[in-house]
């Protein structure tokens, strides 16, 4: 395992936002994040990825107070599907985004105009591929004896408060290099010690992985009821044998597997009993970054 105790953070910022550093909201101090997901038609791929790219440098200048918004491309997973990550501290601060996109001249003329090259959609709604559309609300997860603190102003404890390290070791949406949105669904009768699984497992990666990666765990509001969420966030994507090796080979990660989670009267069991077979899935994101001809591919 080639863990490594450098604290220096990379260097990305993504060049769609106008805020600071220490401005931005990110999934480590988010009181909530909406996950949109759009796919775009071949055909118009390098518009879309413009017009996407756009739209989120708009939303940083215009409401960069209250919203953090974050472009990524998927990748060893669907060609051209769009992935955006709205960072917000409480669920209000939507309705500023929601009156920007009803109000703001340069935002409507951004989503409706009719001026782009004979060879893009007329408008941007023809980029996309129809009903591909969708959103998830994630909210840092709770109630697992690690939040007791006041979350001030955010509508949850921000995930960092799940972590134990320190701001120049914790890797975020905004800082990492790579990030994998990895998705479970817990079944109804074990709800707490999955998610108790799901925690212990992200303590150890930070833990043993500190600062060179950092898992946060995230659930669902107002979608699917107890679908699980992780974003772990590394420092590149050659990590990801590190976290393979830390579950094959680390004594504290396998004392976490063997754990019984389901009680003798439902016939006992280990994690992998408390989660619906085949619902684990992970996402590979990696940050937006238009190429020297405007393309994201």
């Amino acid at each position: 395992m080639s863990a490594t105790t450098e604290t220096t953070r990379p260097a990305f910022v993504s060049p769609l936002v106008s805020q600071s550093p220490e401005m931005l909201i990110n999934s480590a101090s988010a009181g909530l994040i909406v996950h949109r997901v759009g796919q775009l038609r071949y055909e118009h791929s390098a518009a879309g990825w413009e017009f996407s790219a756009n739209v989120a440098r708009h939303v940083n200048r215009a409401v960069s107070d209250v919203v953090t918004l974050l472009l990524y491309r998927e990748v060893f997973g669907v060609r051209d599907r769009v992935h955006w990550l709205l960072h917000l501290r409480m669920p209000n601060d939507y309705g500023r985004l929601l009156h920007m996109a009803d109000h703001d001249d340069q935002f409507l003329k951004l989503v409706e105009s009719d001026d782009v090259p004979e060879e893009a959609p007329a408008s941007w709604d023809r980029a996309f591929v129809e009903g591909s559309y969708r959103e998830t609300v994630l909210v840092p997860q709770h109630g697992l004896g690690h939040d007791d603190a006041d979350p001030g102003g955010t509508y949850l404890p921000p995930a960092a408060s799940q972590t134990g390290q320190q701001a120049d070791e914790l890797l975020h949406s905004a800082s990492a290099a790579v990030t994998i949105l990895r998705t479970g669904q817990v079944r109804y009768a074990d709800r707490n010690t999955s998610r108790a699984f799901a925690f212990e497992w992200s303590r150890r990666v930070n833990e043993a992985l500190r600062g060179s990666a950092t898992a946060l765990l995230f659930e669902e509001n107002f979608g699917q009821q107890d679908r699980i969420h992780w974003m772990i966030h590394l420092d590149s994507l050659d990590r990801y044998r590190d976290l393979e090796e830390l579950e094959a080979r680390d004594p504290a990660m396998q004392r976490i597997f063997a754990k019984p989670r389901v009680p003798a009267s439902r016939g006992s069991g280990a994690w992998g009993c408390t989660f619906v077979d085949a619902s684990i899935t992970d996402t590979v994101l990696v940050p937006f970054a238009p190429s020297p001809a405007g393309e994201g591919a």
